[in-house]
């Protein structure tokens, strides 16, 4: 058996069985589909090796079919082959249009890619175990006839791999036009489009296709987005306000760093759900500059200074939200977490996985406020070459490195620790702020000093990961600008994301907490 996504031409599998066939199976055509949709559990006949095709071909050629077929009459029943199933007959297939576009289907089947490397397993569908119909969103095709009369429409799904569907309605001059949500019911073995029928219309008022906040609700949709208000179980399972942090009984047994640690967090402009921030101490000396501990069998002794050279020794902490304080397993909001998995962050909203007390609020290391946390602690030694004239008493903080210099740099971690914590972050900034108080070297504040030492330890981190061959996926990100009117839905501009060092800072460590978890 095999899980297969198709398209109207061809369809791309993944074959699910021991022997000779690993990887994609292709499927072309809609004969060897089968009346098949995306996401059916199938079982495929390989075809003889003489038959296997190459997709590219198939797929680059898809739309051009389909643009041909949108010529296809979704009044009468033009375009199936015989009965449609819904008790009104198909007229014959005579239009010269769709005569020609099922020859190019056929010719488009018979043919592989004229450059292509190697052909593909090809396969067809013999047998559907298990239907995977859900509601799908879309739009409905113009009939060619007149729109009060068709007893049936076209349905064409917003997903391009799955087929047009035929429905029955009296509402096409209502619906056209508009986003709706059609469910299929059959896919009869002489139609050519499966059946179903209309459920609702996707947004409110005049909204149609293009409107921004009608499109945004139909991918919500289309992707199976949950976005239904919290229920009353979920919200039963919040704590009651105004919160108190002295009323939570594990906070004896947390380390408090409110006023030993100088955190901040560094996140995208306009922000609300602050999930992790940061922390820098040192240079630090004497027994500080030890592990953590004398029984941690993987930690290393700071070492000595050579002529030449200066080591300093950090303390760099990651502080991440302690949502299992505010969730516990298996309650009702655990359930609804575990269900919405992420949340989702749109153009003009945010889909929220935990209510917004927690996302927006007791787990958000908002500034100057305290938060309980779950702290990763690294105590890392900077071992960095002696700048000329460089005072005795001077630290990294102090001193600014060029490209080369940082190039002879190294840092070490000594030791790790991982506790659950209380903190207070001292400031919450944007990338763009934290940028420029580290750039700006009048300022000598502890948060601007910190920055500025979590920055170049950051970047030796990052050089020599990269010298280790780490994958970079970095590409050119786009945003949109919204308008200064809250009340507007869509967005005035679209610009390039400036990415500054401190994305690659905050990056760094986050990796590093996970690789040292």
């Amino acid at each position: 058996t095999t899980t297969t996504t198709t398209t109207t031409v061809a369809a791309t599998t993944t074959l699910l069985m021991s022997g000779e066939i690993e990887g994609g199976v292709l499927v072309q055509g809609r004969k060897s589909m089968n009346r098949a949709m995306s996401g059916d559990v199938v079982v495929l006949q390989l075809l003889p090796r003489s038959k296997w095709r190459s997709p590219s071909t198939l797929l680059a050629a898809v739309g051009e079919v389909d643009t041909a077929e949108g010529n296809d009459d979704g009044g009468g029943g033009s375009g199936d082959e015989g009965d449609d199933g819904d008790g009104a007959a198909a007229a014959p297939t005579t239009s010269t249009t769709t005569t020609s576009a099922k020859q190019r289907e056929k010719e488009l089947v018979g043919k592989s890619a004229p450059h292509a490397a190697t052909v593909v397993p090809t396969a067809k569908v013999v047998a559907i175990l298990k239907r995977s119909w859900k509601p799908y969103v879309g739009s409905i095709l113009s009939p060619k006839g007149n729109i009060d009369s068709a007893k049936s429409v076209l349905f064409e799904p917003r997903d391009r791999t799955l087929p047009r569907v035929r429905i029955r309605t009296r509402q096409a001059r209502r619906l056209l036009g508009r986003r709706v949500v059609v469910v299929v019911d059959a896919w009869p073995r002489n139609s050519r489009y499966p059946v179903g029928h209309y459920v609702k219309t996707v947004g409110s008022g005049s909204g149609g296709v293009d409107d921004p906040t009608t499109e945004t609700d139909a991918l919500l949709l289309q992707y199976d987005v949950p976005c239904h208000p919290f229920g009353e179980a979920v919200l039963g399972c919040l704590p009651t306000m105004p919160w108190r942090l002295e009323d939570e009984d594990d906070v004896p047994r947390r380390v408090d760093i409110r006023k030993s640690h100088v955190v901040c967090s560094v996140d995208p402009p306009g922000c609300t759900d602050i999930d992790d921030a940061l922390h820098l101490r040192g240079p630090l000396f004497g027994d500080e500059a030890l592990p953590f501990s004398s029984t941690t069998t993987t930690a290393a002794l700071p070492s000595a200074a050579q002529p030449g050279e200066k080591v300093e020794v950090y303390e760099i902490g990651v502080h991440i939200a302690d949502v299992t304080h505010f969730v516990k397993p298996n309650t009702a909001i655990d359930d609804e977490a575990r269900n919405r998995s992420t949340t989702v962050y749109l153009v003009d909203r945010r889909i929220d996985m935990l209510p917004d007390l927690l996302s927006g609020n007791l787990c958000s290391l908002r500034g100057n406020e305290d938060r309980l946390a779950f702290s990763c602690f690294w105590k890392i030694q900077l071992r960095r070459p002696l700048q000329e004239g460089e005072d005795e008493n001077a630290t990294a903080a102090d001193l600014q490195f060029c490209d080369d210099e940082r190039s002879k740099m190294s840092v070490d971690i000594i030791d790790v620790t991982f506790k659950k914590t209380v903190i207070c972050s001292k400031r919450a900034f944007t990338y763009e702020q934290a940028q420029n108080l580290i750039d700006d070297r009048t300022q000598q504040s502890d948060l601007a000093r910190n920055l500025r030492v979590m920055l170049l330890i950051s970047k030796i981190f990052r050089a020599d990961r990269i010298a280790k061959g780490s994958l970079v996926l970095a590409s050119a990100e786009v945003r949109f600008v919204r308008p200064s009117d809250e009340s507007a839905t869509a967005p005035r501009d679209v610009e390039l994301y400036v990415a500054r060092d401190t994305n690659a800072m905050v990056e760094e460590y986050m990796l590093l907490a996970n690789v040292s978890v």
